[in-house]
C-alpha cells in the first residue's frame, strides 16, 4: 500500500534516456530534418566534439542507426547517411499500403468524435503550412495524420513496424526537395481522406487511402527516372 508521502507526491520519477539513446535520437533527427544529407559521411570526432560526448556511446548509437537502416557502414570507408534506392522505395510504399489499409480496418471500428477533431486539426495545420510554403511543416503533418490513424488501430506490433518504415520514408521525403511539388494538393488529398472517414464511408475511405499511397509511390519512383 502506498504511503501518505507517496500519495501526495506532485512529481513522479521518469525513466531518462541513456546517453546512447540521446545520441541516437539526435543523429536520427539531424537526418530526418535534412541537416545530414544522403551520402554524407559521418565525422565521428566532429560529432563527438559538438555533442560533448565520448566516442564509445557515439559508436554504439551509430551501430544502432546502421541496424535501423539510417546509416551505412563500409569497411575502410567509414559510415555515411543511407540513401534509398528505387527498389527500396517501391518496397517501402507497397508495404506501407498493406499496413495502413489494415490499420484503417481496425481503427474505423472504434473511432470517436474526439478522433475526428484531431484529424480536422491536422488537416487545418496542413492547409496553413501549404499557404506558407512550409515543406517541413507539410512533411510533419503528413506523418502526424497517418501516424494517428495507425495508432487508432490499437495494434502495437503494426504500429512498431509502420514507425520503422515511415521513418525511412520521411528521410527520403526530406532528402528529395522536389518530392512535394504542390503543397496545396497534399493538404487537399488529406482533406479528402478525412471527409471519407468522417462520412463513415468505409469502402470509400480504404480505396481513397490506397489511391493516396499509390499516388505518392508513383511520384517517389519517378524521381529515379
Amino acid at each position: 500500500m502506498a504511503t501518505h508521502e507517496e500519495r501526495t507526491k506532485i512529481f513522479v520519477p521518469q525513466n531518462k534516456p541513456t546517453l546512447k539513446e540521446w545520441i541516437t535520437t539526435e543523429i536520427k533527427r539531424a537526418i530526418l530534418e535534412g541537416r545530414l544529407k544522403a551520402g554524407e559521411r559521418l565525422n565521428e570526432s566532429k560529432i563527438a566534439e559538438e555533442m560533448s560526448v565520448s566516442k564509445s556511446p557515439l559508436r554504439e548509437a551509430i551501430n544502432d542507426l546502421v541496424n535501423e537502416g539510417f546509416l551505412v557502414s563500409e569497411p575502410y570507408k567509414g559510415t555515411r547517411v543511407k540513401g534509398l534506392s528505387k527498389k527500396e522505395v517501391e518496397e517501402l510504399y507497397s508495404l506501407r499500403a498493406v499496413l495502413e489499409v489494415f490499420a484503417a480496418e481496425l481503427a474505423i471500428q472504434s473511432i470517436t468524435e474526439r478522433d475526428f477533431v484531431v484529424f480536422e486539426r491536422i488537416v487545418s495545420a496542413m492547409e496553413e503550412a501549404a499557404k506558407g510554403n512550409d515543406i517541413a511543416g507539410i512533411v510533419e503533418r503528413d506523418l502526424e495524420f497517418h501516424h494517428y490513424l495507425v495508432k487508432l488501430s490499437g495494434h502495437g506490433i503494426l504500429l512498431e513496424v509502420w514507425e520503422k518504415i515511415y521513418g525511412r520514408l520521411k528521410m527520403f521525403m526530406t532528402q528529395k526537395d522536389h518530392f512535394f511539388k504542390n503543397l496545396e494538393e497534399v493538404a487537399a488529398l488529406h482533406k479528402v481522406l478525412f471527409e471519407k472517414l468522417q462520412d463513415s464511408d468505409i469502402p470509400g475511405f480504404k480505396k481513397a487511402l490506397q489511391d493516396h499511397i499509390i499516388h505518392y509511390a508513383t511520384i517517389a519512383i519517378h524521381i529515379f527516372d
